[in-house]
């Protein structure tokens, strides 16, 4: 099955709730960050928004398990300029 199967049909950037997109994202990093896992590239082609309105962090290829304080900094900080 494709991942996107299950995500389901995405909206545009342009359609999306920003502030709510930020809100769930820094709150699935933070959760990331407390297991001990890096996203490392967070920008918006990384965030699938669907059509009902499920918000998802995808494409963990460049993730790591190293997790230290500059890391989680940087990551929440891509997310921010966004």
């Amino acid at each position: 099955m494709h991942i996107f199967e299950s995500l389901g049909k995405e909206i545009p950037i342009e359609e999306w709730n920003m502030g709510n997109v930020y809100e769930v994202i820094k709150v699935r990093l933070q959760e990331l960050h407390l297991i001990g896992i890096s996203h490392n590239d967070v920008r918006p082609a990384n965030i699938h928004v669907s059509i009902s309105g499920r918000i998802s962090l995808i494409d963990f290829g460049l993730s790591d398990c190293t997790n230290n304080e500059d890391s989680r900094k940087m990551t929440l900080r891509l997310l921010t300029t966004y």
